[in-house]
Parts: C-alpha cells; sequence; structure tokens
C-alpha cells in the first residue's frame, strides 16, 4: 500500500454506525435497521423552486430526494424520511401536494449511446431548442446561464500561451518555471 493513502474510520455511538449517507442502527431485538443519515452540519439547502432553471433540474431536487428515501430506508423508517422530505422540500419553495409514489423503472437503458447537447438555460428559447434536439435523440444538458466563478476575475496572472510546446516562464526572485502546453487555447 501507498505511504500516503490514509484510511478513516467511525466508531459506533449510541448503537448507530454512518456509512456514506446510510445510517445504520441496531434494533432492541438485535436485527440491524438502517435509514438516511445526515452530518450535523446539514442545512437541509438545494435548489430553490424559484430559481432560474430548467423544471427538470427543479423537479430532480423533488425525484432525488424521494429515491434516496426510498432506496436507503427500511419499511419502519420510511414515512419519517418521506415527511422530512415534504418538509425539506417546502421550506425550498416548492409546493408539493402529497407524497411522490414509489419510484419504477429508473434504470432505463439506452440503445445509442450519443454525447450530450449542454447549453445555457433561457426560459423561452432552451426549451424550443431542446424540442428539435429530442426529435434526434439527442439528450439535452441545461447549464445556469452564468456561473458565480465566471463573474469572478482569476487570481493567477495569465501568460500569452500561442501554441504547444514547452514554455519558460522567468520569476522576479531569480527562479523560472518550466511547463508544458498540450493544445492551444
Amino acid at each position: 500500500m501507498h505511504a500516503k493513502i490514509n484510511f478513516t474510520y467511525e466508531l459506533e455511538n449510541e448503537r448507530t454506525l454512518p456509512f456514506l449517507d446510510v445510517k445504520i442502527f441496531v434494533r432492541a431485538d438485535g436485527s440491524l435497521g438502517h435509514s438516511v443519515y445526515r452530518k450535523s452540519t446539514h442545512t437541509d439547502r438545494y435548489l430553490q423552486a424559484d430559481s432560474h432553471h430548467h423544471p427538470r433540474q427543479l423537479n430532480s431536487v423533488v425525484t432525488s430526494l424521494t429515491n434516496r428515501a426510498y432506496d436507503l430506508c427500511d419499511e419502519e423508517h420510511l414515512q419519517e424520511e418521506l415527511t422530512h422530505v415534504m418538509k425539506v422540500l417546502q421550506s425550498n419553495g416548492y409546493r408539493i401536494a402529497k407524497h411522490k409514489k414509489k419510484p419504477t423503472n429508473r434504470h432505463r437503458r439506452c440503445e445509442v449511446e450519443r454525447q450530450p447537447a449542454f447549453m445555457p438555460y433561457v426560459k423561452g428559447v432552451t426549451d424550443k431548442v431542446a424540442n428539435i434536439l429530442h426529435k434526434y435523440a439527442i439528450k439535452t444538458v441545461f447549464t445556469p446561464f452564468r456561473k458565480v466563478s465566471q463573474m469572478l476575475r482569476s487570481p493567477k496572472d495569465s501568460f500569452p500561451l500561442e501554441r504547444p510546446g514547452v514554455y519558460k516562464v522567468d520569476c522576479s526572485c531569480g527562479k523560472s518555471y518550466i511547463g508544458v502546453q498540450q493544445s492551444a487555447f
């Protein structure tokens, strides 16, 4: 094993043991139960329902939280988790009339693997383009129009590298940085 690989472990606390996002616990009869695990720092904040995102992205919040409840909870804790999910969705602005039914046929196989088309979501415009692409079996993935990281200036100095190759940048401290650029910008 490599020297830089470190392992961590969790200790059982009050007859419960978290593993990834599953909370495993010992029941009074000695059998094991399981439900959704959230860290104590979890805030239950998700994509706000009134944010400028494609409806599929907004619906995926509802679907993923509901599917997670069905996938990770035993029968004993499922209703409790679904109630929690509904409260969380309401606090994030979603109007949910009642619990979604148990998800069915979630794992569909695609016969032809095609690259999806990524495009910024613009209400009323992108939907029409997506419908056209759908006719040709091209899946569309909608991205937020502008990300915060795109609005901020990079703290790194930029160097005009115009073609691939090895380059050298001299520093004011008297040292040099030598790097390799694989492709042109």
